[in-house]
């Protein structure tokens, strides 16, 4: 899932309160910033690519 960084804090919130059963196997959320994103087609780059 790819969001804004303003969103992923909520959406981490969320997804913690909606799936965690306390279990360590409920699994691992990772949160990394996108470098760079790129359209092949249209070329496009930046924001609009995602």
């Amino acid at each position: 899932m790819i969001v804004e960084n303003s969103l992923a804090k909520h959406i981490v919130d969320d997804v913690l309160n909606a799936t965690s059963t306390g279990s360590y196997y409920d699994g691992r959320i990772i949160v990394s910033d996108i470098a760079e994103a790129y359209v092949i087609g249209s070329k496009e780059t930046g924001d609009v690519a995602l």
